[in-house]
């Protein structure tokens, strides 16, 4: 049997969650060893309950997150009543496209990754190593050594290969620049306004949200539901949130297709290869004038609606986002 190879994945969230499901699956003599800087590995940032609020929703539907080794839907039908409770769910209602909070999510990634590490094969060990940051990778004609830090521990490890699954912020020990200025609006724990209890929010995309939401989750609570949601704020200090946008745009709460995604019947990848096969010249113009029949197609009074005269990859671009700008983004 050749040597047991030794694989360091950087980063325990849920890139880390799937990497290691590929990695049981291929690899018969492997040992894996995940490094999270968290105190729970499987959440990642995105999920995490240190970096966010039950609030806090994903913004995409239970049937579009890859299965683990179960689906996200029949996770939840399958969960103990204490967690169902604690996130107001009934279990007989639960259906493929609902969305859900971050932290339930999270939830789900950390229990996959115990049950795969629980469950791999003989010659497969996987060790999870919480609480530890990689603070540099090195690698030579043998490997790969990893300076790693536990606590006020340091060490060095050597792997045959490393993946790098980190999330998208990582100097969350720096300080602040200026009290009260943000980096980042995670944790959104950590969010808090000043003596005038107001805030300026610069942007409008999702991680804007989090920080309206978050701030509002400190400062007061929502009551009722989505058929008759109110807020409520805490003290009788008024509340004051703005959100900027340099475009006017907010994101759309969910585009709506089906899962699976259904054939096209005109723009097929077939076409664009006969397309192709006939040349440089023109190709794009070829290409373009089947999308716009395969959009026609689906929806008509979409296209005509965007005023086109003629359809072009500019002229499309522009129109789609003008048409963006005029509707409000829920």
């Amino acid at each position: 049997m050749s040597p047991r190879k030794r694989i360091a994945i950087v980063g325990g969230g849920p890139t880390a969650v799937y990497t290691v499901k590929s990695l049981l699956l291929t690899a018969d003599n492997v040992h894996i060893t995940i490094f999270e800087a968290g105190r729970v590995a499987g959440c990642g940032l995105p999920y995490s309950e240190d970096h966010n609020t039950i609030e806090m929703m994903a913004n995409i539907t239970s049937v579009e997150i890859p299965p683990v080794l179960v689906s996200l839907a029949d996770w939840v039908r399958s969960a103990d009543s204490r967690l169902l409770n604690r996130f107001g769910i009934a279990r007989d209602q639960v259906r493929d496209r609902d969305f859900y909070p971050r932290v339930l999510i999270g939830a789900y990634y950390s229990d996959q990754l115990t049950r795969m590490v629980q469950a791999s094969a003989p010659g497969q060990t996987v060790d999870i190593e919480t609480r530890t940051r990689v603070l540099d990778v090195k690698p030579d004609s043998t490997g790969f050594t990893l300076f790693v830090k536990r606590d006020q521990n340091a060490a060095r490890r050597r792997f045959d290969a490393v993946v790098m699954a980190t999330g998208h912020r990582t100097d969350f020990d720096r300080p602040e620049p200026l009290p009260g200025l943000f980096r980042s609006p995670y944790p959104v724990q950590d969010l808090k306004v000043g003596d005038d209890r107001a805030a300026l929010i610069l942007g409008s995309s999702l991680s804007a949200i989090d920080a309206v939401v978050g701030l509002a989750s400190r400062y007061g609570h929502f009551v009722g539901d989505e058929n008759a949601l109110s807020y409520e704020l805490l003290s009788k200090q008024p509340l004051r949130l703005v959100m900027t946008s340099r475009k006017g745009t907010v994101p759309d709460a969910d585009f709506f297709y089906p899962i699976p995604e259904e054939p096209l019947l005109i723009f097929t990848a077939a076409r664009l290869e006969l397309f192709r096969q006939q040349g440089k010249t023109g190709l794009l113009a070829k290409a373009f004038k089947l999308f716009k029949q395969q959009l026609v197609s689906d929806d008509r009074e979409f296209v005509e609606g965007l005023g086109l005269q003629r359809f072009t990859p500019e002229g499309f671009a522009r129109a789609l986002f003008c048409h963006a700008k005029g509707s409000p983004g829920f």
